[in-house]
C-alpha cells in the first residue's frame, strides 16, 4: 500500500494531521500544532486550498529546527523496491536521497548507504534499511511499515491527550438506593462519571433522613463490593468514608446494614451522596418493617384481652396489649358483646371508659357494640372499663365479651368478663342469691 491509498483510508478530520514520532507512536493533531524533531507528518489533504486541483497527499520529516522537509517520493520509491523484491538501499543515484544519496541539509540522523547491488528478496520480515536511510527510527519505520502494510480496513488513530486539556476527573454520575427489611441490607449502587485509568479515590458521605444513623442503620461502617470483592470500610463520626477504586473500573456498591428494634416505624429513609461533575449526587435508600421485602411485620397488632371477674355492680376491666409498640397512633378497633349477660341489662352497652398511661376518658359505644382506641405511640397497652348492673336478681355467673383488633390484623383477639353475684365475687351487695326466712308468730 502506498501514501496515498494509506491516506484515503484513515479517518481523519478537516485539518488534522497523522503523525509518527521516532518512537512509533501514531498520533492525530490539528494542523499547526508543534511535532517534534524526527517526527513524520502524513498529511491527506496538502494541496486542498487549490480548487483546480484534487488534493494530494504528503508525507514530511521535521528536521532538527522544527522545519518539515518533502519525503513523499522518498518513502513511495522505497516501498516500491520493496514491493518488487528490489535492495532499497540499491536505487539508482538520481532517486536519491531515498535510498541513502544526498539529504536535505536539514534532515536529522542523515546516513550514507554503501550499495552492493545485492538483490533482496520480499518476504514477511520488515526491511527497515531503506527508511533509516532517509533518517527515520527503527520503531518509526516498523510503524509506517505496519501502517502501510495492513489490510484494507479504515485506519483510527487514538487521538492523542491535549496537555493543556487534561482528561475530566472520575466523579459520581449516580446513586441509586434500594428498598429493604428491617434487619438486612440495603445496597447502594454507584455509577462513576468514566472508567477509570488509575486509581481512584472517590469520598461519600452517609447520613441519616428519616432513619436516624445509628439506631435505624450502622454508621460507623460499610460493605464496598467492587468487581465482586467486598471490604468492610469504616465510617467517620460525621458521615464521611473513601472508597478507592481501582483501574478500569466505573462502577462499586455500597452496603449499610440495617437494625432491627421491633418497633414499627413505617418507611424509614437515608442517603449517600457523593460529588458529580456540577453537584452533589444522592441517592436515597428505604427501610421497611410492614413484612415487605421479605422481613417481619412489625406492624402491631392485639395479642392479648384479659377476662375479669366482678361481683354485680361493680366495673369490669379488661387490659388489652398490642404486640410491640410503634412510633405512630395505632387505631385498634373493638366490640363489646353480650354473651349469658345482657347488654344494658346486666353491662352498660352505650359508653366505657378507656384507660391509657393512667388517664382514664369516656368512649361512646355504637349501636353494633364497636368503637375505636387511638393507642398513642410508643404504647402497647391499655384498659378498657364497663359498668356493670346490680339489679337485685340472682341471676347466677354472667359473661359478656370484648374483642380487638387492628386494622392489618386478620383476626380479632377476644377476653371475657363474668359478673358474679352468689356472694363468692367480693363487692358492697355480693350475694343476690335469695334467703329464706321464717318468724314464729307469738
Amino acid at each position: 500500500m502506498g501514501i496515498h491509498a494509506l491516506l484515503s483510508l484513515a479517518n481523519l478530520a478537516a485539518n488534522q494531521l497523522l503523525v509518527i514520532d521516532r518512537n512509533g507512536n501514531v498520533t492525530i493533531i490539528n494542523a499547526g500544532e508543534a511535532v517534534p524533531e524526527g517526527a513524520i507528518i502524513l498529511d491527506p489533504n496538502s494541496n486542498k486550498l487549490i480548487p483546480e486541483q484534487e488534493p494530494l497527499p504528503v508525507a514530511q520529516l521535521v528536521d532538527a529546527e522544527g522545519n518539515a522537509q518533502p519525503i513523499t517520493d522518498d518513502i513511495e520509491q522505497i516501498l516500491a523496491a520493496l514491493e518488487e523484491g528490489a535492495d532499497p538501499t540499491a536505487l539508482d543515484d538520481d532517486l536519491a536521497p531515498a535510498a541513502g544519496g544526498l539529504q536535505g541539509s536539514s534532515i536529522t540522523g542523515s546516513a550514507s548507504i554503501e550499495r552492493d547491488g545485492a538483490e533482496t528478496i520480499a518476504s514477511t520480515q520488515f526491511d527497515t534499511s531503506g527508511f533509516e536511510a532517509i533518517g527515520l527510527s527503527r520503531t518509526q519505520s516498523l510503524s509506517l511499515l505496519n501502517l502501510l502494510q495492513a489490510p484494507t480496513a479504515p485506519i483510527t488513530p487514538i487521538p492523542p491527550v491535549d496537555p493543556e486539556e487534561p482528561a475530566s476527573p472520575i466523579v459520581i454520575s449516580s446513586i441509586t438506593g434500594d428498598n429493604a427489611a428491617e434487619g438486612s441490607n440495603n445496597t447502594f449502587s454507584v455509577s462513576l462519571s468514566g472508567t477509570t485509568a488509575a486509581e481512584t479515590t472517590i469520598v461519600l458521605t452517609l447520613a441519616g433522613d428519616t432513619a436516624t444513623k445509628g439506631v435505624d442503620f450502622n454508621g460507623t461502617s460499610v460493605i464496598v463490593v467492587i468487581n465482586g470483592v467486598s471490604q468492610t470500610v469504616p465510617v467517620n463520626e460525621d458521615g464521611t468514608f473513601q472508597v478507592t477504586v481501582p483501574t478500569n473500573t466505573n462502577s462499586f456498591s455500597v452496603q449499610v446494614s440495617t437494625i432491627d428494634d421491633n418497633i414499627y416505624e413505617g418507611n424509614e429513609t437515608f442517603t449517600l451522596s457523593g460529588a458529580g461533575t456540577n453537584s452533589i449526587v444522592t441517592g436515597t435508600a428505604t427501610i421497611t418493617d410492614d413484612g415487605s421485602n421479605g422481613g417481619t411485620d412489625d406492624r402491631p397488632v392485639v395479642n392479648g384481652i384479659s377476662s375479669p371477674t366482678v361481683s354485680e355492680g361493680e366495673s369490669a376491666t379488661f387490659d388489652v396489649s398490642l404486640s410491640n409498640a410503634s412510633t405512630t397512633a395505632t387505631t385498634v378497633i373493638l366490640t363489646l358483646a353480650g354473651d349469658s349477660a345482657t347488654k344494658n341489662v346486666d353491662f352498660n352497652g352505650t359508653s366505657v371508659s378507656v384507660i391509657i398511661n393512667g388517664v382514664s376518658k369516656p368512649v361512646s359505644v355504637n349501636d353494633d357494640g364497636t368503637f375505636s382506641v387511638d393507642v398513642p405511640a410508643n404504647t402497647s397497652t391499655f384498659s378498657i372499663s364497663v359498668q356493670t348492673t346490680d339489679d337485685n336478681v340472682y341471676e347466677g355467673d354472667e359473661t359478656f365479651t370484648l374483642s380487638g383488633q387492628t386494622a392489618t390484623q386478620a383476626s380479632a383477639v377476644t377476653g371475657t368478663a363474668t359478673i358474679q353475684d352468689g356472694g363468692n365475687g367480693g363487692g358492697e351487695n355480693p350475694d343476690d342469691r335469695p334467703s329464706v326466712s321464717i318468724t314464729k308468730e307469738v
